[in-house]
């Protein structure tokens, strides 16, 4: 009867653990940066090592695998956790897994080790380490070092995904972004993507196609496709056209200098710029051939502060800022013809739209064919939009804001001068104009 008692008891235990969350395989953490981090960005650095535990006893593995000088790209970042973020020295090591060789170091033969990734011995000793840190570069790379031919998981990216199980931190900037989703986005452009479609194909060295290339990513975020260079490289229509060829619900796209960092359910951004939250659960969408027409596509904007509750659909925005709602301090906007331009698509949702007494504002892009598309961002009843200034400086944040997308045929015509203007000829003498 004792015997029984006790192993009721162990039970009853056991389901306690697992139902309020004490679970010893408790998921960690994961720093998605955007690219371009810069060093002295201390925001984004110190949360990767709070995330991790005590500066002075965690250890750091640097994976420098996408970069073309992996020995230099995996020693700047060590540099930078050493003498910026006083990490002891001894506590973070450049793994040697790459493909490219580094034309920086003469002794050294970078391309081969290729096949490290698979290593037992290096994949055990990554089992002591509590950060991940993935550089930039090509994020196929990634793939290609760590993933079996046969698509399953290599011995180090075993241990890697132990690490954050086990309540370890993750993070990677750029291609170190890109990986963290299956799918992820391999290459393309947002122009391309909406008018050409997606493909299979590894076009990242063709300059003449566009399409969104997915493939096999390294899946740490599951249900969801990332991207990275988002605002600085106007990537939001590839990451669109992903999710809707692939019917997954939700994208991140982060930018440069700025990360995204997930803990559990909550989703919170830190750094220079933004993150885009892109929700295509209530869109409609036609193919017309490779050509994308959509509506109501759901787009959520946070910066520094903000936070999303992924379970909960919940956002908490920065108590810095205030809500535009009815204090719009714009009234009218203009056509923006540069919609996938560097940074072009923040001012059109947040000056144009949410602080604007205008419910919608377009955008427009198009190719010397005259084939294009047209944006249109529109305000229903729970659109919101916030401003503030943080640091001295501005800061917007806009969620539930709705975009339909439309194929459009744009004429191109060559203006020619009325039949009484006179051709003048410019002279010049004496190096004046006459």
């Amino acid at each position: 009867m004792k015997k029984f008692i006790s192993i009721l008891l162990i039970t009853i235990m056991i389901l306690s653990m697992t139902s309020f969350g004490f679970s010893d395989n408790e998921k960690g953490s994961l720093v998605i940066i955007g690219g371009a981090l810069d060093p002295e960005n201390e925001a984004i650095y110190n949360k990767m090592i709070e995330l991790a535990g005590d500066k002075n006893d965690i250890k750091i593995a640097i994976i420098p695998a996408a970069s073309s000088t992996p020995s230099k790209s995996g020693g700047l970042y060590k540099g930078d956790f050493v003498d910026l973020y006083n990490v002891p020295k001894e506590n973070v090591k450049v793994f040697p897994i790459a493909i490219n060789d580094d034309s920086s170091t003469e002794d050294i033969d970078e391309s081969t080790w290729d096949k490290n990734g698979f290593n037992e011995e290096l994949a055990q000793e990554m089992l002591n380490y509590d950060l991940v840190f993935f550089t930039g570069g090509n994020q196929l790379d990634i793939v290609k070092v760590l993933v079996q031919e046969d698509g399953t998981d290599g011995p180090v990216l075993e241990s890697i995904k132990e690490i954050y199980d086990n309540g370890g931190v993750l993070a990677g900037s750029s291609a170190g972004a890109a990986i963290m989703t299956d799918p992820m986005i391999g290459a393309g452009s947002s122009f391309g993507a909406l008018t050409q479609g997606t493909t299979d194909t590894d076009n990242y060295d063709d300059p003449d196609d566009n399409r969104v290339f997915l493939t096999k990513g390294l899946g740490f975020l599951e249900n969801s496709i990332t991207d990275q260079h988002f605002l600085a490289r106007g990537r939001f229509g590839r990451l669109i056209t992903a999710l809707i060829d692939r019917e997954i619900n939700m994208g991140y796209g982060i930018d440069e200098n700025t990360a995204l960092v997930l803990t559990g359910d909550e989703l919170e951004v830190i750094g220079e710029s933004g993150v885009m939250i892109i929700d295509t659960a209530g869109a409609t969408y036609k193919n017309y051939g490779s050509r994308l027409s959509a509506n109501d596509i759901r787009l959520h904007y946070l910066e520094t502060g903000d936070k999303y509750n992924k379970k909960t659909q919940e956002f908490t925005i920065n108590s810095d800022k205030e809500t535009t709602l009815g204090y719009e301090y714009y009234s009218g906007n203009e056509l923006n013809t540069n919609i996938f331009g560097e940074n072009s698509v923040i001012p059109t949702i947040t000056k144009d739209l949410v602080d604007n007494t205008e419910k919608e504002s377009m955008g427009l892009s198009f190719d010397t064919d005259g084939n294009g598309v047209k944006l249109i961002f529109n305000q229903k009843e729970d659109t919101q939009g916030y401003w503030g200034k943080i640091d001295g400086r501005e800061s917007y944040a806009a969620t539930n804001v709705y975009l339909d997308i439309l194929p459009i045929k744009v004429q191109i015509k060559e203006m020619k001068p009325p039949k009484e203007a006179k051709e003048k000829k410019i002279e010049k003498t004496n190096n004046k104009v006459k």
